[in-house]
């Protein structure tokens, strides 16, 4: 990570990925000085969100620094953030730091506030894909084995067991829930081909691992997992992890309520927010101390003060 200077920005994006963020990185993006930087710090944080505005901030990131994103993940950068990494140059991962499936979610027809994985249905059909051709294959082979039977008449006779076995199975599957999530995964590859083609710097299996190569939307792509699928990946230096700890501090320090937090940083300050931050937890501490501290005025009993002060310690305990 590179101080503020000519040719580069420290920007950094702390909340849900939607459009309010989208619009709020863009403002940041125009805000800038007409010597405009080529290259971008990006600092993410997020669980994930909007396919859709991931992918609006990925592209402008992408139109306003054609020099490169350089794409900082202190913790977590999950779902919609991934696909904002995917349309990064250079992926810097701390040790806490991790990535997550590009695994699209669906709103559940019959929950309220739930959703489920994309992948789900059609990792189910791979399933009873699988099932079914194993129960057609073992029965054929028992019935001609054991029986007088021709081929023909065993491989219908497994085939008729089979289909009575799973009709009620595929009956269940809503075939317009099916197109929902066929349509919804599209999405997610097609984002991300188009990400990648900047920066390349994805494996030709990068979006496709991405999207469908893991077992659930919560799955954890650390910084040796991520190597995998990116070209760039690695750890940030001494000084790099100096100023994430920075970031961190001022942006606890500035962000009230806020859903997101998004907004170019000098980095050349945030050793000042820090310290203030710092001094300001030292004083809360020392207030919290003296007000934990009994009060003894001219006069009191010793003994009592000290008993009461006995007291409270066990019940402490």
């Amino acid at each position: 990570m590179s101080i503020n200077s000519k040719d580069s920005v420290t920007i950094v994006y702390f909340g849900e990925v939607n459009r309010q963020g989208y619009e709020r990185i863009t403002k940041v993006c125009e805000n800038l000085s007409a010597d405009h930087p080529r290259q971008v710090d990006l600092v993410l944080s997020t669980y994930g969100g909007d396919p859709d505005a991931g992918f609006r901030i990925a592209r402008c990131l992408q139109h306003y620094f054609e020099g490169g994103i350089s794409l900082y993940v202190p913790h977590y950068c999950k779902s919609a953030g991934t696909l904002i990494a995917i349309g990064a140059k250079e992926l810097v991962l701390s040790d806490t730091g991790e990535l997550g499936p590009l695994d699209v979610q669906i709103a559940k027809s019959d929950e309220l506030f739930e959703r489920s994985s994309g992948m789900d249905i059609t990792q189910g059909f791979d399933v009873l894909s699988q099932q079914a051709y194993d129960m057609f294959n073992s029965i054929a082979i028992k019935i001609k084995t054991q029986t007088r039977l021709s081929t023909k008449l065993a491989t219908e006779a497994a085939s008729q067991i089979t289909v009575g076995t799973f009709a009620p199975i595929y009956a269940q599957i809503d075939p317009l829930r099916l197109g929902e999530i066929q349509r919804a995964t599209e999405i997610a590859f097609k984002y991300g081909n188009r990400l990648k083609e900047k920066f390349n710097n994805l494996y030709d299996d990068g979006v496709f691992n991405l999207v469908a190569g893991y077992p659930s939307h919560s799955f954890v792509i650390d910084r040796k997992e991520a190597k995998q699928i990116f070209k760039a990946v690695r750890a940030p230096n001494a000084e790099e992890i100096k100023l994430l700890k920075q970031i961190d501090v001022a942006i606890r320090n500035m962000v009230n309520s806020q859903d997101v937090f998004c907004t170019d940083i000098d980095l050349n300050e945030l050793a000042e927010l820090a310290k203030a931050h710092n001094e300001t937890q030292t004083l809360n501490e020392e207030i919290n101390d003296e007000e934990s501290t009994p009060t003894v005025n001219p006069g009191d009993d010793l003994s009592t003060v000290s008993e009461a002060e006995g007291c409270s310690r066990k019940g402490d305990s």
